[in-house]
């Protein structure tokens, strides 16, 4: 019967076994506990929390001020702790405890001065571009991720000059930087971007995550020649190692319509350039992005999803107006692997052009445990395949949550830009894109939010740009009143919605807004993206599961982190462990940012285990105790019934055997292999490039078993003596019970990633108890205990270290003669009255002539020297320590001689006259210039030029093994146990170098011609006032030099995106002309920067358009 019984149960365990491997978990950052202590005056001090997604459902927590335990009881029901007897200078720690046992204790820290801290940063210097704009820096957009695996978030800025530009809008930009920062503010790295990357909300889409698992994030984006890693060090990977970093690809306008186009994955820890690709899918012809001056073709966005569910990819994307193309890369550590690539030009998916949004969200919309990524209007599977369209178009703003808990899956809320789309706002199924309810605005609508704001109604809030009020999820609508249209926030102490704008927090009261954090009251902390007022970044980075807020402060200097000291009745484990949220908080950079949201309804206060597998070494895995006690219960009953009149003695001998078996049998064969290739091209005359492959195979195998025999005999003698008196009659009633405990405890320990122990405790516990009723009656019990413990311990740790240094230096002296004799004859006449003004130019080339002869000779020596060391030691099959120098030393010595005579005449010539009519001054002007120049010069050149490339390579491997058996056994026990263990490890090197290009010299002439245009517009010399404009009407200045009858006033967004135009009619002559705007098309225009662009059109009702003139709205 009990071997059929374990049958059963191992049949059943095998079966949840199978269902765990079918629904894989995925994994995700081991964060550490995130302790946040703010000082908050009069002795107290605010201490704060993570909860993570793994921790067990009774887990609790210890407070400790300085080595000294400070609550009362385990905290079982919130993540925080006010300490009344606190001080600012105090350290702080906390200790989880499971089971009734403490675990190891989360890092101390000791207390913010308030409840927002600074972090300062290192602002790169300012420049002037090459049409001689000048231009400052300012911290944009951040994000976030584990970038050491210390367990504690990193934070990534990107840095944006002041002349960043909209897609739309030509001009030369600065370059764009991202900044590595930790939590205390210690800066870690900064990437420079180059000349190359434009800067702009829609050019640099940057991924901050652990792409690999190993532990440690990875940052991501598009690059390009040019490029400088964390380290200072051109890109040379892949396709970037033989390009041109000196390159300057931008054309007149600013734009980069040319040139290789890259991504690369960089390291966390350092920035350094880990592997770098070709950009999918690449620009090909701009126009056939919808249009030629590179707007819709340099539309990007980037997010990370988990396609196979249990490892994040990386998807970067091209275009979304028109074409839509997503490429899906999966990153193993060293590589890119090309997963799918999604493009609506594609057969079958032309109906998803131009359905895309200026953001995207991720989620598991379809219940596969597959992320599908959502781009507004389209949906795009799991596999790269097309899900749904609805064919509303392109948005600025969309949402991805449960926003109806009472509808199975998730929905989306999507505004519209289209004036002609069925729906300006609508919410549909986010599985089959089915729209739920929504309505037709005939507007282009620029914003839309949905948070759960209202206590009253189930379900999330949702409210737009062009909407007439609130609705609920239903769509009913359930106030006219519209809080602001921007960010969400966890922030106070229940599970709704606050409402995030810019700097403020405030919280929906029904029927309007009551303030809840005002701050840019703190360190001048202010907002950015201009008109979008977005901040830095918000997640739930710090403390326990309510958000931080990260700005930055208004000279640019610094961030500052936000945290929330509202005292709450909830608890749950970090946000962060829900897969995604976490995902948004990386997608929450691109583009027209918008806030993250959970993938399950929080109201409802009862969140799903997330299903991920912790990676890195953020916290120590608990102790975990695993009980089962099966308890066997029997009872055994006879009647007596004894003489008068006798004395009688009984005895009874009990001997109950035992006998414990136990056969373990465990096999565990990895094999591991590693194939590194660096490349290293030093070109400048000379190239010399140094291959090194390395190729470790580890094959370990570990077989052992162990069978445990325990024999128990416990002998019980109970004896009673009875003695009845002569008269006494008595009936006896025994029962006799035996009770039966056994109980196995596993204890796990994972200390970071190389140490393991596994202890197994098993206690049995015997209890027989006989009992006698009547007279005399008696009870007797005996226990006997038996337990065995066994420990393992197993440390793999191969280390390696890779050095690479690259010393070049060139030496070059020119010496010649050089003849220069220019002759120059001006010839100017002029006569002019006052009050006028001529420009006159002249489309004649200029006369070029050059001639170059050159004779060279060239003596070059080389020497090149290899030295190759390498030292082992290994003890006893453990531990093995594997040293490897690589010395490649090149030097060349080249001699080249030439000489080269050149001829340059460069004769302009222009001459204008402009004779107006009326009452207007008169003049003539006449210019004659001739240059003439002729030159031979003789020139020298000695190179001296030595390379040196030195490789340093250092594994060490140690591996040790030790198992303890330590068995506790009453009364008998005898264990035996054997273990094998064998381990090898046999790395080999291989190293080439080679060089074979000679240096080359050219002599290239140039010549530049400057052409001034008389072309003026045709409408000038705007005037707006007031401006900055507060109130009233706004007064427009213009100056025209043809008659018009009709004036439009457009207004753009910073974004050039229009927003408004106003028509006025009328005659407007030749001359200065003022139009007075009133106040109430101006009303609902937020504060910040706004562009007016005058058109006009005259009596050919032919349009001339001014150049846009800045607008700035400061109530």
């Amino acid at each position: 019967m009990q071997v059929k019984k374990l049958k059963i149960f191992l049949s059943i365990l095998l079966l949840l076994v199978t269902v765990v491997e079918i629904n894989a978990a995925r994994y995700m950052e081991n964060l550490d506990r995130g302790v946040v202590a703010v000082w908050m005056g009069s002795n107290r001090v605010w201490v704060s929390w993570r909860m993570l997604g793994t921790d067990p459902s009774n887990v609790g927590f210890n407070v400790y001020r300085n080595g000294t335990k400070i609550n009362s009881s385990v905290i079982t029901s919130v993540t925080y702790y006010i300490d009344t007897a606190g001080s600012q200078t105090a350290s702080y720690y906390i200790r989880p405890v499971i089971n009734g046992v403490e675990q190891a204790a989360s890092k101390s820290v000791t207390p913010w001065a308030n409840f927002y801290k600074r972090i300062n940063l290192r602002r790169p210097s300012g420049g002037t571009t090459p049409d001689g704009v000048s231009y400052t820096y300012s911290p944009n957009d951040c994000s976030v991720g584990d970038l050491d695996g210390d367990g504690e978030y990193e934070i990534v800025v990107k840095w944006d000059p002041s002349n960043s530009k909209d897609n739309s809008q030509s001009g030369y930009t600065g370059n764009v930087y991202l900044d590595a920062y930790k939590l205390d503010g210690t800066f870690m790295w900064r990437i420079d971007l180059g000349i190359n990357i434009r800067a702009g909300a829609h050019y640099t889409q940057f991924m901050v995550y652990d792409l690999d698992s190993d532990g440690k994030a990875e940052i991501a984006c598009k690059t390009a020649p040019g490029t400088r890693d964390g380290t200072g060090t051109y890109l040379h990977t892949g396709p970037a190692g033989s390009d041109n970093d000196s390159a300057d690809y931008r054309n007149s306008s600013g734009y980069i319509l040319t040139g290789p186009e890259y991504l690369t994955v960089f390291r966390g820890t350092n920035g350094a350039e880990i592997v770098t690709v070709n950009y999918v899918p690449a620009r090909g012809t701009v126009s056939s992005w919808g249009d030629s001056y590179g707007n819709r073709v340099d539309r990007f966005l980037a997010c990370v999803a988990y396609l196979d569910g249990v490892h994040p990819s990386l998807v970067m994307q091209r275009g979304y107006y028109t074409r839509m193309v997503l490429a899906a890369w999966d990153f193993n550590g060293s590589s890119l692997t090309q997963r799918w690539v999604f493009d609506s030009n594609n057969s079958g998916y032309s109906s998803y052009a131009g359905q895309g949004n200026h953001n995207l969200s991720v989620g598991d919309v379809d219940g596969d445990g597959k992320d599908e990524i959502i781009e507004g209007a389209c949906a795009i599977d799991d596999n790269g395949a097309g899900m749904y369209v609805t064919g509303l178009g392109h948005g600025d703003a969309m949402h991805l949550g449960d926003l109806n808990p009472d509808r199975s899956g998730l929905e989306v809320w999507e505004v519209h830009e289209s004036t002609s789309a069925s729906y300006g706002y609508e919410m549909h199924d986010a599985r089959t894109g089915q729209i739920i309810w929504g309505a037709n605005t005939g507007t282009d609508n620029g914003r839309g939010l949905a948070a759960d704001i209202d206590s009253r109604y189930r379900g999330y809030e949702m409210w737009s740009a062009s909407g007439t009020g609130v609705y609920s999820c239903t769509g009913t609508q359930i106030s006219t009143s519209k809080p602001t249209i921007n960010f969400r926030i966890y922030w106070d102490g229940d599970l709704l919605d606050e409402i995030l704008d810019g700097t403020v927090i405030d919280k929906w009261n029904g029927n309007g807004t009551t303030r809840v954090l005002t701050g840019y009251n703190y360190e001048t902390a202010s907002a950015i993206n201009g008109t979008k007022n977005t901040p830095c970044l918000s997640a739930d980075i710090l403390g326990d599961w309510r958000e931080e807020l990260i700005l930055r402060t208004s000279d640019n200097t610094a961030l500052v982190i936000f945290t929330t000291t509202t005292e709450t009745n909830f608890r749950m484990y970090t946000l962060m462990h829900d897969p995604q949220y976490r995902l948004s908080i990386a997608w929450q950079n691109v583009a027209y940012n918008q806030p993250p949201h959970l993938g399950f309804y929080l109201y409802d206060g009862n969140p799903p285990t997330p299903d991920i597998i912790l990676v890195g070494a953020g916290t120590p895995t608990p102790v975990i105790t695993a009980t089962r006690t099966p308890t066997r219960t029997y009872t055994r009953t006879y009647t007596r019934t004894p003489t008068p009149y006798y004395t009688s003695t009984s005895t009874r001998t009990q001997t109950p055997t035992y006998t414990y078996t136990a056969t373990v049998t465990r096999t565990a064969t990895g094999t591991f292999t590693h194939t590194r290739t660096v490349t290293i091209t030093v070109t400048s005359s000379q190239v010399a490039s140094v291959t090194f492959t390395s190729t470790r195979t580890m094959t370990q195998t570990s077989t052992y078993t162990r069978t445990v025999t325990s024999t128990s005999t416990r002998t019980a003698t109970p004896s009673f003596t009875q003695t009845p008196s002569a008269t006494a009659t008595a009936t006896a009633v025994w029962t006799w019970t035996a009770t039966r405990t056994n109980t196995p405890q596993a204890t796990n320990t994972y200390t970071g990633t190389a140490t393991r122990t596994n202890t197994t405790v098993i206690t049995n516990t015997f209890t027989a108890t006989q009992t006698r009723t009547g007279t005399p009656s008696f009870t007797r019990t005996v226990t006997g205990t038996y337990t065995r413990t066994a420990t393992s311990t197993g440390i793999n740790t191969p280390i390696a270290t890779n050095t690479f240094t690259v010393t070049q230096t060139s030496t070059y002296t020119r010496t010649g003669t050089f003849t220069n004799t220019p002759t120059s004859t001006l010839t100017r006449t002029s006569t002019s009255t006052p009050m006028f003004s001529q420009t006159a130019t002249s489309s004649q080339q200029p006369t070029m002539s050059f001639t170059v002869t050159f004779t060279s000779s060239q003596v070059a020596s080389a020497t090149r020297t290899v030295t190759l060391t390498v030292t082992s030691s290994q003890i006893a099959s453990l531990t093995r320590t594997a040293t490897m120098t690589v010395t490649v030393t090149i030097t060349r010595t080249p001699t080249l001689i030439f000489t080269e005579t050149a001829t340059h005449t460069n004769t302009p010539y222009y001459s204008a006259t402009q004779t107006p009519t009326g009452t207007q001054p008169t003049a003539t002007s006449t210019v004659v210039i001739t240059n003439t120049f002729t030159g031979t010069p003789t020139r020298t050149m000695t190179s001296t030029q030595v390379e040196s490339a030195t490789f340093t390579r250092t594994v060490t491997q140690i591996s040790t093994y030790t198992r303890t058996n330590t068995p506790t056994n009453t009364p008998t026990n005898t264990p035996t146990s054997t273990l094998t263990r064998t381990s090898t490890s046999t790395p080999t090197f291989s190293q080439t170098a080679t060089s074979s290009q000679q240096p080359t010299m050219t002599a290239t002439p140039t010549a530049t011609k400057t052409q001034i245009s008389k072309q003026q517009p045709a409408i000038d010399k705007i005037v707006l006032y007031p401006n900055p404009y507060k109130q009233g009407d706004l007064k427009i200045g213009f100056n025209i030099t043809q008659d018009m009858k009709i004036i439009k006033v457009r207004i753009y967004t910073s974004g050039f995106r229009l927003i408004k135009q106003i028509t006025m009619e009328g005659e407007y002559r030749a001359g200065e002309n003022t139009i007075n705007i009133e106040s109430r098309y101006l009303d609902r225009l937020a504060n910040g920067i706004y562009y007016v662009l005058l058109v006009g059109k005259n009596r050919e009702a032919i349009e001339e358009r001014s150049r846009p003139v800045e607008l700035v709205i400061l109530r």
